[in-house]
């Protein structure tokens, strides 16, 4: 078991004790990550220019240099509305820029973690209510447009998935911070959906068995009043343990470790009681499968 967590009534969650603010998650070890629900791709930015900074402090892998693809659930005229005043030339700027380090590969909007294993298009039978016979429909594949830097403009909807028959585009860790919804009490259910798409994109093979999924979460657990805050009771233990995942590490507030690199966090104007969330963070990590060191500790309990 991991020194970060401990075993609970609903499986893993993570002590209270301090945790030297020195140990913090270590991203060296990863090949390919995929950043969802990015707002105005700052935490991108940070990101990417932590790795390279790692590289050349010797701390990262010089051999296998990451690739990162960030995404946003919102459009393109959403992301710009929201973030840069509506001016698509500042938009345009922005992106263009994050593409000068090398490490990010792709940058996307319209991407909706609900849809994550709808790797292709299907069909499906749906009861209707009060009928006996059955609705037969279409599971569409997921899609999302991608920032083309060549033509200054968002490329037309295609396919997350590019090619189902290889890996090239498989990630081995996913970081979704701070899942919301712009409807009052739907995180939670955004995010046992997405654990759901995570289990189904791995049964899939689209994932592999040890991809890693790292969140961001505000947590306030000695205050029941404040759990009806959408940000601060997402129910997330549970739902990872549903789908078969296992807690593989838990640490404190990290985001000023990403703000010296230029990350904002952004808030929406229903969660203005939301702050303090970096006091109340908590960064959290699942994998399908157990870490060699639980599973050697497991062997010998």
């Amino acid at each position: 078991m991991s020194k970060h967590c401990s075993k609970s009534e609903w499986g893993i969650r993570s002590n209270d004790a301090e945790v030297d603010a020195q140990v913090l998650p270590s991203y060296s070890a990863f090949q390919s990550v995929l950043l969802l629900g990015e707002a105005d791709f700052s935490f991108t930015k940070a990101f990417a220019q932590e790795q390279i900074a790692g590289i050349r402090e010797g701390t990262g892998n010089e051999d296998e240099v990451m690739k990162i693809v960030a995404s946003e659930y919102g459009s393109g005229i959403e992301i710009a509305n929201r973030y840069f005043d509506a001016n698509q030339q500042r938009l345009s700027e922005h992106l263009n820029s994050l593409f000068h380090f090398q490490l990010i590969k792709e940058v996307i909007s319209g991407l909706n973690a609900r849809n994550l294993g709808n790797y292709n298009e299907r069909r499906t039978r749906k009861k209707l209510a009060g009928d006996d016979s059955n609705e037969v429909g279409k599971q569409h594949v997921c899609t999302c447009s991608r920032w083309n830097i060549s033509e200054n403009c968002w490329d037309k909807p295609s396919p997350f998935w590019k090619n189902d028959t290889s890996d090239e585009d498989s990630y081995d860790l996913i970081i979704f911070n701070f899942p919301h919804s712009n409807q009052a009490g739907r995180a939670t259910r955004l995010v046992k959906a997405f654990f759901k798409q995570m289990r189904i994109c791995i049964d899939a093979g689209k994932l592999t068995n040890d991809v890693v999924i790292e969140m961001r979460l505000r947590t306030i657990e000695t205050n029941p009043q404040y759990k009806r805050n959408i940000r601060s009771f997402y129910c997330h233990e549970e739902s990872a343990e549903e789908c078969g995942f296992i807690c593989i590490g838990c640490w404190p507030s990290d985001l000023q470790r990403w703000e010296k690199w230029g990350y904002k966090h952004k808030m929406t104007k229903k969660n203005e009681t939301c702050r303090d969330i970096g006091a109340n963070c908590k960064v959290w990590r699942w994998s399908s499968v157990r870490s060699t060191e639980q599973q050697n500790q497991r062997k010998q309990s």
